[in-house]
């Protein structure tokens, strides 16, 4: 029955209520990495729930509702990684999602890895996630420099058939009638829309 209203500056994080007021007193003072959104993990009632989100160097912190800080450190990442907060395996649970240049790093919440992928290309912007069904779910990756998308599956192999030609984040779905296969649609260079029927 509250609302919540999250932003950040370059080092301080705010939690107001609708009318512009504290509702939680965020006191620490965090360089958050601009690549990376906050990400809610709502546990059914306030002192279980918190915002999370990253530092500079790829620290987690979650920030509670009832104004507690809990630090996670899995490992130095660079200012530039990317960090999301998804249930990558279906468990029920999020997993700590990193993109560190070409490298695809994912954790469960115990600091145990699920994952890890080498995409042994530069990877510039932010991972996408996609949902098959409950247990499939798969990670999609670009390199705009080498015009190439991967996407990998929720145990670190590639999906088959990719990489693909490509330098645009992608979507998949049904494309008109189509029921027997997906298709992926991506830009590519010279103005191209490339058409992918995925199996």
């Amino acid at each position: 029955g509250k609302d919540f209203i999250v932003y950040g500056d370059r080092l301080k994080t705010y939690i107001l209520d609708r009318r512009g007021q504290t509702r939680v007193d965020v006191k620490e003072l965090i360089p958050r990495s601009f690549n990376n959104n906050y990400y809610l993990e709502s546990a059914g009632d306030l002192n279980h729930s918190f915002i999370a989100f990253t530092d500079t160097s790829g620290t987690i912190y979650k920030v509670y509702f009832d104004e507690r800080i809990e630090k996670v450190k899995i490992q130095h990442f660079s200012p530039d990684h990317y960090f999301d907060f998804k249930d990558l395996d279906g468990d029920g649970e999020n997993d700590f999602i990193f993109l560190d240049q070409n490298r695809l790093s994912v954790y469960h919440q115990d600091k145990s890895r699920l994952f890890s992928f080498n995409a042994d290309a530069p990877v510039q912007l932010p991972p996408v996630f996609y949902q098959f069904s409950a247990k499939d779910r798969k990670t999609g990756l670009v390199s705009k420099k080498k015009g190439l998308i991967f996407l990998i599956n929720n145990d670190g192999s590639m999906y088959k058939g990719f990489p693909l030609k490509g330098t645009t984040l992608f979507s998949i779905g049904y494309l008109g009638n189509t029921v027997s296969h997906f298709n992926l649609i991506t830009g590519g260079e010279n103005n191209l829309l490339y058409n992918y029927a995925v199996q």
